[in-house]
């Protein structure tokens, strides 16, 4: 059984879009390894990478900036 936990994105100190996924004890598990210059994109990313992850999870709106 896969694990549960959030994922979201965020705006970066420089403006740039990231992703972060972090487990249900609040742990960080997987992030972004660069910026993007759209939500869109970092968005498309994560779901990417984390269909292919351990943990299952659900994405969410943070920071809808």
């Amino acid at each position: 059984m896969k694990r549960i936990g959030k994922a979201y994105t965020y705006r970066d100190r420089r403006g740039e879009w990231r992703w972060r996924g972090v487990s249900s004890n609040g742990k960080k598990v997987a992030n972004a390894g660069e910026g993007y210059g759209r939500r869109a994109h970092a968005e498309k990313m994560m779901r990417k990478y984390l269909n292919h992850a351990e943990f299952h999870f659900v994405p969410v709106v943070e920071n809808p900036k």
